[in-house]
């Protein structure tokens, strides 16, 4: 994303609440397309705003990336999961203290050619 791209998404969130009122909760998704540096970078620019989470479907916070660098270089709570489908998936992310909130998708199934 470009600088100018990063700011959109950074002034949209911070306008939200004068929109919608301080008593309702943001949680921001953040696509596949962000990069692991932007995805990071958004979310410090957006730590003042206090989203309740921000949510990675796919990308940087996946089963491939059991560190979790973009859980553990924010303050922002990280939400992911729904492409983890056994505990064991998830024991990675639970050890490391990566993720404040996990989400499977219990309609989703790791081989959909049985469902």
């Amino acid at each position: 994303m470009t600088n100018d791209q990063v700011d959109d998404v950074v002034n949209f969130l911070r306008r939200l609440p004068q929109a919608l009122g301080k008593e309702v909760e943001i949680g921001l998704g953040m696509p596949c397309h962000y990069d692991l540096e932007t995805g990071i970078q958004i979310c410090h620019q957006i730590e003042p705003y206090r989203p309740l989470f921000s949510w990675k479907s796919g990308g940087p916070v996946t089963m491939w990336n059991p560190c979790c660098v973009f859980g553990n270089n924010t303050r922002v709570p990280i939400a992911a999961g729904e492409n983890i489908y056994t505990r064991y998936g998830f024991r990675p992310f639970l050890e490391k203290q990566a993720l404040s909130i996990i989400q499977p998708d219990f309609t989703r199934r790791a081989d959909c050619s049985k469902a």
